[in-house]
């Protein structure tokens, strides 16, 4: 699911997202933490997506919804997740832009 999940703001994680077998209608992310209003992004069938950027330092939820319909019907499979906005390093430490 993540491919990269940790990273300093802002950050837009990758999440990987596999093809499926049966007809896809929506892959929509949902990004939440406490005391901040949600982001939602839909994105194609499949890949690597950067559905959403992380703007505040801090550990959020990540929901992954796939709506599709199977030989069975309408599905939807829900995964969840967390992602990790990190501070920016300061200026003459590893990985600052100097």
């Amino acid at each position: 699911m993540g491919v990269d999940r940790f990273g300093a703001i802002p950050f837009a994680p990758v999440f990987r997202v596999h093809p499926s077998g049966g007809v896809i209608l929506e892959t929509r992310f949902t990004l939440s933490a406490s005391g901040k209003q949600s982001q939602t992004a839909s994105v194609g069938e499949s890949g690597d997506f950067r559905p959403l950027t992380l703007n505040f330092v801090g550990i959020f939820n990540m929901r992954i919804d796939r709506i599709g319909i199977t030989n069975t019907g309408v599905t939807v499979l829900t995964k969840n997740s967390t992602v990790e906005g990190n501070s920016p390093p300061a200026p003459g430490e590893a990985g600052a832009d100097n």
